[in-house]
């Protein structure tokens, strides 16, 4: 592990992702899920690193300091160049997708001792699927994580996904992972249309 303890601390950077694009999740999917991949054909889209899934994506077209109402259909991204960026140097390719030793690499160069690693939206936006194809990409999800933390599962930690749809899956699955030495957390996805403080 990297010592790069500062006054006693150990830096943890708690919000860090890997999308994995849904063709690693093929990858890592079951048969089931291989023979279930038309239906999310309808939402796969081409990106730099692979293909991703855009799942019944909400807009936000309301630009930061506007009041809701005021909002113009076309508009760029409401964060479009109002956020900037305190990034040196970029990360080395494919480190959201299968490249974790170039994480490593980074880590070091970046002085970060842990990374607790989250997915990309897929895990929030799955609950729009068919409920049973959801979790066959979630069970894909935690088969990929669990190997990419592989490399260090010491520096690289990750959250596991829990659909709040299915208890009982999400209760098998947190038993069938507890483990591994890279789960950290879990994630309880909420079905849509579900608040958070919902009884």
């Amino acid at each position: 592990m990297l010592n790069s303890v500062r006054d006693g601390y150990r830096v943890i950077d708690t919000d860090t992702h890997v999308g994995p694009t849904v063709d690693v999740l093929y990858d890592y999917g079951s048969t089931e899920l291989a023979a279930r991949r038309a239906e999310l054909e309808p939402y796969e889209f081409p990106m730099r690193d692979g293909t991703g899934l855009s799942i019944s994506p909400y807009p936000y077209k309301r630009q930061m300091g506007e009041k809701a109402g005021d909002e113009t259909a076309s508009r760029a991204p409401s964060l479009k160049g109002k956020i900037g960026s305190n990034v040196v140097d970029p990360p080395e390719p494919g480190v959201s997708q299968r490249n974790a030793e170039g994480r490593l690499r980074d880590m070091n160069r970046e002085g970060r001792d842990v990374d607790l690693i989250i997915p990309g939206t897929f895990s929030t936006a799955a609950t729009a699927l068919d409920p049973t194809l959801a979790k066959e990409l979630y069970a894909a999800y935690h088969r990929y994580i669990v190997d990419y933390c592989s490399a260090d599962a010491q520096r690289l930690r990750a959250t596991m996904l829990a659909p709040g749809a299915d208890p009982e899956w999400a209760a098998k699955e947190i038993a069938a992972l507890s483990g591994e030495q890279c789960i950290s957390a879990v994630t309880v996805i909420l079905p849509e249309g579900v608040p958070v403080d919902d009884p």
